[in-house]
């Protein structure tokens, strides 16, 4: 890891390189390693983050004194300490620390100001006697916010323009990607709209589109009474659908004001109704109705369906 001396200023690197050549023996020999990781030391505004990292390595029979460790809180005009973490660990009787220090900055400028950390002395704990390891503080510049209208001219440069956007890769990987998510949704788009199809002619199913299918399977011959009342259900089931509501003979008049396209089918609709009047409450289907009855109601279905499919 680089040393103090390659993060801080060189004055402050100097200041501490000093300090260990002239620290007592006991210091000399307890101390193994000491570095200071910092950010950029310039441009930081009002409610700016700076995050230190201090690495700390004793030799055996040395130990830091947790209680050193400064606590957090306002530490001067401009900063406020809001974070302190510690790790510690102990390999082959080497202590390990690593304290990490979160400032912020808690006060406006007026114009580009230089600030600092306050120095951070860590207590050492010996075999036979306490003696501190000072870091020194680390000096950075605090810029004013100032909007471009309210900048004295001459006072500041020019505010660094805004980073373009990067281009999006072209890469033929990611054309594949592309073509292949294009192609899946492609494919889902079909099936969905298959599922919803009455046929390949890619329409969807209307009301009546399903009843004529339905009618078109009933079954026919000794079971045509019971086949031609289940498809009057089928239409009376569209009929419902597409108004929204019970649809009833007497209030045939509204759905056709509702739905004025079914007006040309006004008279074999009205018969219809009539006659499911008649075979649901006038003593039920009897021998009257056969497959021609069946065809009629089917007939019927597939006209109402293509007003259904009109525009």
């Amino acid at each position: 890891m680089p040393t103090v001396s390659g993060y801080i200023r060189p004055g402050l690197a100097a200041v501490l390189a000093g300090w260990l050549l002239t620290v007592s023996p006991t210091a000399n020999a307890a101390v193994e390693h000491l570095s200071v990781k910092t950010p950029r030391s310039f441009g930081y505004v009002l409610g700016d983050t700076i995050e230190h990292e201090v690495s700390l390595a004793l030799d055996p029979g040395f130990e830091l004194d947790i209680q050193s460790i400064p606590e957090p809180g306002r530490v001067s005009r401009w900063l406020s300490l809001n974070d302190v973490t510690h790790e510690g660990r102990n390999r082959d009787g080497t202590s390990r620390h690593t304290i990490r220090l979160r400032f912020q900055v808690v006060n406006a400028a007026q114009s580009v100001i230089g600030a600092g950390t306050p120095p951070l002395s860590l207590r050492i704990v010996g075999p036979e006697d306490d003696f501190p390891v000072v870091v020194p503080g680390w000096a950075f510049t605090i810029s004013p916010m100032l909007t471009p209208e309210n900048r004295t001219p001459g006072r500041l440069p020019d505010l660094r323009p805004a980073l373009l956007p990067e281009p999006a890769s072209t890469t033929m990987r990611t054309a594949r990607v592309t073509a292949l998510g294009v192609l899946v949704l492609g494919l889902v788009a079909l099936i969905a709209r298959r599922h919803l199809a009455g046929q390949f002619g890619m329409r969807t199913h209307g009301h009546f589109e399903r009843a004529y299918r339905r009618i078109q399977h009933r079954k026919r011959g000794p079971e045509a009474p019971v086949a031609y009342a289940d498809a009057l259900v089928e239409m009376h089931t569209a009929f419902n659908a597409t108004a929204g509501r019970a649809v009833f003979g007497h209030d045939l008049e509204r759905f056709f004001l509702e739905h004025p396209r079914f007006k040309p089918l006004r008279e074999p609709i009205s018969a219809l109704f009539a006659e499911s009047g008649a075979v649901f409450y006038g003593g039920g289907p009897g021998s009257t109705a056969d497959s021609r009855s069946l065809d009629g109601v089917r007939d019927l279905c597939r006209a109402c369906r293509d007003v259904e499919r009109s525009p």
